[in-house]
This record gives C-alpha cells, sequence and structure tokens, in this order.
C-alpha cells in the first residue's frame, strides 16, 4: 500500500458521486472509506451518523477540514485528513440553493506530514539527514525512539537539531514550529473513529 495516498471525490448537491481521482482504486486504505446506497453518499466508516451529518452533509457550504483518526492503534486503520470544499456554479438540474457540486480531498496522515516536511526541507535548505529528523519530530518520535531509528547517538542528534534551529533562525525554537504544525491545530474538527 502506497503511505502517501490521497483521493479526490466530486459529489453533487444530493450527495451523488460523480468523480472520483484514478489513484483511488489502487489506494486500499482509501478506496473503502465512504458508505454508498445507489451511488448516494451516506456514511463514512468508524464515524457515527450524526456526526457525519454534522460535519459533512451540513458542512458543505463552507470549506472544512477534518483529522479522523482511529480510537485505538491499528496497522491497517490510516489516520485520515479530510477536506471539504463547494464548489459553486450553475447547475439547472438541482433545486439545492447552496454548492452546485462538493468535492472532498482525502489523503491520509503520512502524506500530509511528508508535503510539510518536504515544503520546509526546500524552504530552510535542510540536507537529507535534517529533513529525515525534521520528519521523525514531526511525527512525534521522541529523541530516544529518533536514536535508535537512526542509530546514532545523542551528541549526533543534538548536533542535527542545532543545524535544523539556526536554519529556522536563532530565535526558533522547534517545539514550537512543530506544535503548530501539527495536524490536529491545522484542522476544524479531530474526529475519533470506532472500530
Amino acid at each position: 500500500m502506497n503511505l502517501d495516498s490521497r483521493c479526490v471525490f466530486i459529489f453533487d448537491s444530493e450527495w451523488h458521486l460523480l468523480a472520483r481521482s484514478e489513484n483511488c482504486i489502487d489506494s486500499e486504505c482509501l478506496q473503502n472509506i465512504f458508505i454508498f446506497e445507489d451511488n448516494k453518499l451516506i456514511g463514512i466508516k468508524g464515524m457515527p451518523y450524526t456526526e457525519f451529518r454534522e460535519h459533512i452533509l451540513e458542512a458543505d457550504k463552507k470549506n472544512s477540514t477534518f483529522f479522523m483518526r482511529p480510537k485505538r492503534r491499528h496497522k491497517l486503520k490510516k489516520e485520515l485528513l479530510v477536506k471539504i470544499s463547494p464548489l459553486f456554479g450553475k447547475s439547472p438540474l438541482s433545486m439545492h440553493s447552496g454548492p452546485s457540486h462538493t468535492c472532498i480531498d482525502l489523503q491520509t496522515v503520512d502524506l500530509y506530514y511528508l508535503e510539510t516536511t518536504r515544503r520546509l526541507a526546500d524552504t530552510f535548505r535542510l540536507t537529507a539527514t535534517e529533513k529525515l529528523v525534521l520528519s521523525y519530530l514531526l511525527y512525534g518520535m521522541n529523541s530516544r525512539e529518533i536514536k535508535e531509528k537512526m542509530d546514532i547517538g545523542e551528541p549526533t542528534l543534538r548536533s542535527h537539531e542545532q543545524r535544523i534551529r539556526s536554519k529556522f533562525g536563532e530565535n526558533s525554537v522547534i517545539k514550537t514550529i512543530l506544535s503548530a504544525l501539527k495536524i490536529e491545530n491545522n484542522v476544524d474538527k479531530v474526529i475519533e473513529m470506532d472500530d
């Protein structure tokens, strides 16, 4: 399975599926997240219907972003970022007063952190090793876990972190930056998915 998966779905005003990106067919963790009945979106697996109605069906008039995570860690269940965007335009077939279509961009959290790490590495010209350390920090790994993963000692890790800090700016604090980039701090709602 591809760890950096993303699928885009387009729905009409009545939540009938009109189109989806081709990569959805290959993505095991994303292709079956939606529940359909006669091609109409009626639910999201693991999300209670009341939350689905409130946060998805009734949120189609404005941009909104949700972080969906399993209540318990499970290697087969992925944490997902769900972005909902209304698409306004003329739709002669619909009596709906809101947007004529809605786009749902569904991606794994791995992709969010991968893109964030790439952006920061490019902006601050991080080396491959500094980029790796930054990605581990973004994922929330502690120093012990990073040292084990990279097979390095404490002085080497501190050196990498110091170089990252110096490239970010002398007044920056890595923990503050990482906290600002955490997905939980960049979404409208965190939704715990049932098993």
